[in-house]
């Protein structure tokens, strides 16, 4: 029996052993822990099973228009536009994919799965829903506050009807606040260790990619102060039929552009000159979030102007600063967002050598 106590007693220490040495390596390289606490592998799983709860009545909608059935739309000739037809679908696989990473942040399986794969398409989905996540809320709050504070109506016939909007948005907001959500957790599971890092342990940027990456700054608070003069009511390059529709939607949503510019602006300028003791997340979180919304919604103007299913509103896409605004934030965007990818990686490298 002494031995047999003995034995299992080894046993036991050397798999406290063995457990111990792998939070460690762990803690160390910043990489996915296989004794991850239930309770975090849990609360991923909810919110990546609510993200998708939320998406399924929009790829529902996305079916039934790419079957043919105009449901919701007043002009009913409309879902059999080519140009509609090519949107529904292109927009159903966006959706789709954000299935695919929901069930990626979910289960352990997507803890070894390849990063950028992952990281691009979330970091679109996080440029895409973030602003909306954020304005729509409070626009729905300030119209039903006061009725005459939302969008003023235009002459023009709405795409579609007003319950589809309700439909749309609220699978938005709901998707975006779930995936993001869920992401957070992902990355606390499988980059734990750089979150816990400072904008001052990574190693000093080249003298180049300072260069470009203030640069890249500049235009983007540039970008993000011309969005908070229009939602200011500033009327600077805004066409007379635009002047007279303004309400509470695009004047949040001008808001929320213009933040994200601006915080993308900020966080290019503290990851490039190491400015101070702040968290690395900090840093990367701003500059990921609002060079993703630079690009993403200047993706979407730029197919917006060529499709023009709105004369009156693919007229202002094509005016001149408009046009400047709108390519100046999809590349300075994607300008960042790759700084943002080299400096975490090289983050991330110089963690796992120390």
């Amino acid at each position: 029996m002494g031995v047999i106590e003995m034995s299992e007693s080894q046993s036991s220490l050397q798999h406290g052993a063995t457990v111990a040495g792998a939070t460690t390596a762990d803690q160390h390289t910043g990489t996915a822990s296989p004794q991850e606490p239930a309770r975090k592998g849990f609360t991923r799983l909810i919110a990546g099973y609510a993200a998708i709860a939320f998406i399924l009545p929009y790829l529902v909608i996305k079916i039934i228009w790419i079957s043919g059935v105009p449901l919701g739309m007043p002009n009913k000739s409309l879902v059999a536009d080519p140009r509609m037809l090519a949107l529904n679908i292109l927009t159903f696989c966006m959706d789709a994919v954000a299935i695919l990473l929901a069930l990626t942040f979910t289960h352990r399986w997507g803890l070894r799965a390849p990063s950028w794969p992952v990281l691009f398409p979330m970091w679109v989905g996080t440029g895409f829903l973030a602003p909306i996540a954020v304005s729509v809320p409070i626009t729905a709050l300030v119209v039903a506050l006061g009725p005459d504070s939302g969008q003023r109506p235009s002459s023009e016939q709405a795409l579609v009807e007003p319950w589809v909007f309700g439909v749309v948005f609220t699978s938005f907001v709901g998707q975006g606040l779930a995936l993001m959500t869920a992401f957070v957790l992902y990355v606390r599971a499988r980059w734990g260790g750089l979150l816990r890092m400072r904008v001052g342990d990574s190693e000093p940027s080249r003298p180049a990619v300072a260069l470009v990456g203030n640069a890249a700054s500049v235009v983007a608070a540039a970008v993000g102060l011309l969005h908070l003069l229009w939602a200011a009511g500033a009327p600077f390059g805004l066409p007379p039929h635009l002047l007279h529709s303004r309400g509470a939607n695009f004047y949040l949503l001008h808001a929320t552009f213009g933040l994200a510019a601006l915080g993308a602006a900020t966080g290019m300028v503290m990851l490039v000159n190491k400015f101070g003791r702040q968290p690395l997340w900090l840093s990367l979180s701003l500059a990921w979030t609002g060079a993703g919304a630079m690009f993403s919604w200047g993706a979407w103007l730029v197919l917006a102007a060529v499709l023009r299913f709105s004369p009156s509103e693919g007229a202002w896409l094509l005016t001149g600063v408009n046009v400047i605004k709108t390519g100046a934030g999809l590349l300075i965007g994607a300008l960042i967002g790759l700084l943002v990818a080299a400096t975490a990686r090289r983050s991330l490298q110089r963690n796992e050598t120390l």
